[in-house]
């Protein structure tokens, strides 16, 4: 029933991004320096924010509090880098970013289990080698 409840709040949500609200004078207040326009932006796209994150938390089995997270930070970046004149809807932008972000930190993780793996297979095939009593 939440699943239900959260997925209608965010279809409304992302209709009204979608549809209703027009982003370009408050990107270009933003990327200004307006923190007024950014405070703007990000009231009327956390939500969207938020699907994205738990979208990913549960199909890759994940925090979604630390997804959130990552996915405010990709929401600052886009503001920041968002260009009006390419035609592109900003709640297009955002989910791409957001996305991005998101997939990022998996491969960083990814990365960084496997070095981590490798490293401890190494000390051990050391450990394993200079010890007398395994030889």
């Amino acid at each position: 029933m939440r699943k239900l409840i959260n997925s209608l709040i965010f279809k409304h949500a992302i209709d009204i991004l979608t549809d209703d609200y027009c982003f370009d004078d408050y990107i270009v207040a933003a990327q200004a320096g307006d923190e007024k326009a950014k405070n703007e932006i990000v009231a009327h796209t956390v939500k969207l924010v938020a699907k994205i994150a738990n979208k990913y938390a549960d199909q890759f089995n994940y925090d979604a509090e630390e997804l959130f997270s990552v996915g405010c930070y990709a929401l600052a970046k886009a503001i920041n880098s968002f260009d009006i004149s390419k035609g592109v809807q900003f709640s297009s932008y955002l989910t791409r970013c957001v996305s991005n972000e998101i997939l990022m930190l998996f491969r960083h993780e990814k990365y960084y289990m496997s070095k981590s793996i490798i490293s401890l297979d190494r000390k051990s095939t050391r450990l394993n080698s200079s010890h007398p009593s395994r030889s």
